[in-house]
């Protein structure tokens, strides 16, 4: 239950700092090797997450789509 926990504090964390991004910023924009859009908050949030679940579990692997 930790685990599950630890995992929801770091999706509100970086969903309230997307919220404040989008409400205050312009957020860039560009086009990804596959022609789809990923936003300057896309990438944040992706960078984000994985450094949370790596520092908490170090041993998984992990799968992101920005990547």
């Amino acid at each position: 239950m930790d685990e599950l926990r630890y995992v929801i504090d770091v999706a509100v964390e970086v969903g309230t700092t997307l919220r404040d991004r989008f409400w205050s910023q312009n957020i860039q924009s560009r086009l990804k090797t596959d022609h789809s859009i990923v936003t300057e908050a896309d990438t944040f949030a992706d960078e984000f997450i994985i450094r949370a679940l790596h520092d908490k579990f170090p041993q998984d692997g992990i799968i992101s789509e920005e990547k």
